[in-house]
């Protein structure tokens, strides 16, 4: 029987450790409406993604707004709001991300998490 436990225990503890080991990664961007050429700003540091990872959490303010993904050789990836978000699958690459500015909104910011 103890053999039994020490097994089942060693079992647990290396499924424990595999499950913890799941890659995160955060980005965050901003838009800041200006004149453009002037003072309009895009903000995002660019994330490396090694493979294909889930939307987990997202964050934008203004609440109701959408957002993009762009990834450095110039694919996007469009979302009309974080609930749509959710779940979705963002492919490898190198991304930043940015909020859509809505009508009368002078800056809008957003947080995302991703998990593989």
């Amino acid at each position: 029987m103890k053999k039994f436990l020490s097994v089942a225990f060693g079992c647990l503890f290396l499924l424990a450790a595999h499950v913890s080991d799941a890659a995160e990664y955060s980005l965050k961007g901003k838009q800041i409406r200006g004149t453009p050429g002037k003072n309009a700003k895009l903000e995002s540091s660019p994330v490396s993604i090694p493979k294909s990872v889930t939307i987990v959490r997202c964050q934008i303010h203004p609440a109701d707004a959408g957002f993009w993904f762009q990834e450095q050789q110039g694919s996007i990836v469009r979302f009309d709001s974080c609930d749509k978000a959710r779940n979705a699958k963002i492919p490898k690459g190198v991304w930043t991300v940015y909020p859509n500015l809505k009508t009368r909104v002078n800056e809008a910011g957003i947080s995302i998490v991703l998990k593989d």
